[in-house]
């Protein structure tokens, strides 16, 4: 018997993949599909900088790209995740490069981010707690 995977919502065994098959520690193949069937870009990365404390964008960048790079390592799409944008920054009157997120984004960023940070660390209590249910 296969023994249960911790990231079961990814997938939907026994379905022909459309970019080729992932085979499980078990032996079984199984399809990658979406974490959701249409994304929904909810978040902007800046605004996860301020919710975990950081006080520049470029504290971010080192979660974001380990968050892309889980994304591709597990063939899903890192595009459909995380949409690079350019937002107006009235403050500085001028153009800042940010991301939009899906709530998968925004978790594999927070969980990719640094847990020393109590900020991080609650925010990674909350998801645990809020999608093991």
């Amino acid at each position: 018997m296969p023994t249960p995977d911790l990231l079961n919502p990814l997938f939907r065994l026994g379905a022909s993949p459309p970019g080729g098959e992932t085979t499980s520690p078990g032996g079984f193949n199984r399809t990658l599909i979406p974490f959701e069937s249409v994304p929904g870009f909810r978040h902007y990365a800046s605004d996860l900088v301020d919710r975990l404390g950081y006080t520049s964008f470029e504290e971010i960048l080192e979660p974001l790209d380990r968050a892309r790079r889980a994304c591709r390592t597990m063939g899903i799409p890192d595009d459909q995740h995380f949409k690079p944008v350019y937002r107006f920054n009235s403050l500085g009157m001028n153009l800042r490069r940010d991301y939009r997120l899906t709530p998968l984004a925004s978790y594999l960023v927070t969980v990719n981010a640094d847990p020393a940070n109590v900020n991080v660390a609650r925010a990674q209590v909350y998801f645990f707690l809020h999608y093991s249910r």
